[in-house]
């Protein structure tokens, strides 16, 4: 695997490493020893330049592609056409490889020739260039023949790709790897890595693009956008590109950067006018209108991460934003439902005269949702009422909804009949309460770019639920409102006690 001023991979290195990744994920294999041989090539200092080939390439080939021809002399050609044929063919394509083969009336000759085209060449040319070369040796060949009997074929196949999971597996690798190992790598080798990555926004398979994006949010983490211009054009190229592949490729890859490094986007970049989160918004906004929920979801994900920084461009824009939360309050995706559910939660705690202004069609909204059919979307609604409280907003805009929320979060306080933690607390009851029962507990959407992986609370995070969530909702309004919920909710439990619904709270 040696370095190169125009890194090529090897046929013996792009294998080796290949048959080691397709053993890693073999759920038999011997992990440790597969560790250990990757770390023995992780040593050649091109060995990153291989597994970022593997992902963006593998599909399309090996660095060597096979090609077949198949020679058929028709059963009226003179006998003698086989063997001379044989034995020309056999001179001709020694330094391919494999020779060839004779079988019944017809030649098969396969070869190995090493090709290497850029991105937009396709297949057909591939074998168009084969084909001539294959064909000008036997028009000289033949030109003191006579050929009516004679036809050729050439068709050219690559070596089998490798499978997804094995792309995948040199991806993930690939994004490890680079954490410790990318500073210290030579410039071209880094460039090399960076620009095989950018084709692959656009993969056909999702999973190539959603790797190929954590990879390049790690590389943005390391060193930002200043030094990869590349990047914010390709970025931008393929959110106007209107094609599906790209387009979410793009965003998935921008959700990542949002998500785990927004004050990057949220900075002067050399070279350009703004900065780039003032380019990006206008197109988020754009995708909250898109056909596809995939993209709807990505980008209104994509702007939430922004609520806590609150930057310039989205303080202007806050009026666009609301609409397209009001837009897509009503979404068919649950998954976006509940990314507008965690906006206005946030908004309402970094700055609740966001939503002053649509605070009653906001709580009517929240209430309603709160009983939505899928548990994720209800849980984030569910968050809104603690936050509403917390943010001292005035009380008699909540006060008059009470007769109706309270109900929803009594239902929702209830024990399922299959909910497994039923006999954990029932079991829990006869054990003294220690400090971390007591403590108040948010799910991990609330949480935003946290670190603490060793946090001791990490297990209750985890098991954070609507139940628990609407407990948690009503003690705080009974903290807030006092007696003046006891007339609503006292009347409920009495009727599940009375219709012995076996709703145990």
């Amino acid at each position: 695997m040696a370095a190169t001023a125009s890194w090529q991979p090897q046929e013996e290195g792009f294998n080796s490493i290949c048959a080691l990744l397709q053993h890693q994920i073999s759920p038999s294999s011997d992990k440790s020893q597969i560790w250990q041989q990757l770390q023995h090539f992780s040593h050649f200092p091109d060995f990153n330049n291989y597994l970022v080939f593997i992902l963006a390439r593998a599909e399309l080939a090996s660095p060597v592609a096979r090609w077949h021809g198949i020679i058929f002399a028709e059963s009226m050609a003179p006998p003698t056409y086989r063997v001379y044929l044989e034995e020309y063919l056999r001179d001709i394509t020694s330094e391919w490889g494999d020779g060839i083969r004779v079988g019944g009336l017809s030649l098969d000759l396969s070869m190995e020739q090493e090709l290497k085209p850029p991105h937009d060449v396709g297949e057909e040319e591939m074998a168009l260039v084969v084909v001539a070369k294959f064909t000008t040796h036997l028009c000289l060949w033949t030109s003191s023949f006579d050929t009516e009997h004679l036809s050729f074929i050439c068709f050219g196949t690559r070596k089998q790709g490798q499978s997804v999971e094995v792309r995948q597996a040199a991806g993930l690798l690939l994004k490890n790897n680079l954490r410790t190992a990318f500073n210290s790598m030579t410039p071209a080798y880094q460039l090399y890595i960076k620009s095989e990555l950018l084709p692959c926004l656009g993969a056909a398979d999702r999973h190539i693009r959603s790797t190929a994006g954590t990879i390049i949010t790690v590389l943005v983490q390391l060193g930002g956008v200043s030094g990869w211009p590349e990047l914010l054009q390709t970025l931008a190229n393929c959110l106007e590109s209107n094609d599906l592949n790209h387009m979410e490729g793009a965003m998935d890859a921008l959700s990542k950067i949002c998500e785990d490094v927004p004050q990057v986007l949220d900075s002067d970049v050399p070279g350009l006018v703004e900065r780039p989160i003032n380019l990006f918004l206008p197109k988020l906004f754009q995708f909250f209108q898109s056909p596809h929920a995939s993209l709807r979801k990505l980008s209104l994900g994509s702007v939430n991460q922004y609520i806590m920084l609150m930057p310039a461009a989205l303080f202007a824009s806050m009026d666009q934003y609301l609409q397209g939360l009001f837009v897509l309050a009503h979404d068919s995706a649950a998954e976006v439902r509940k990314l507008v559910c965690a906006a206005f939660v946030q908004l309402i705690e970094v700055n609740p005269s966001f939503l002053e202004p649509h605070l009653r069609n906001v709580i009517e909204y929240m209430l309603q949702v709160n009983k939505d059919s899928d548990d994720e979307v209800a849980l984030e609604a569910c968050e809104f009422w603690s936050a509403y409280c917390d943010a001292q907003l005035p009380l008699e805009n909540l006060r008059e909804f009470l007769p109706r929320l309270i109900p929803v979060l009594l239902s929702n306080m209830a024990y399922a009949e299959d909910d497994e933690s039923l006999a954990e607390a029932e079991e829990d009851e006869s054990l003294p309460d220690r400090d971390q029962d007591l403590k108040p507990r948010f799910h991990s959407s609330r949480f935003h770019g946290s670190d603490n992986a060793e946090d001791d609370d990490d297990d209750i995070v985890n098991i954070w639920n609507l139940r628990k969530c609407s407990a948690a909702g009503l003690d705080v309004l009974s903290n807030v409102f006092g007696d003046e919920i006891l007339p609503t909710m006292m009347p409920i439990v009495q009727v599940f006690s009375f219709l012995a619904l076996d709703a145990k709270f």
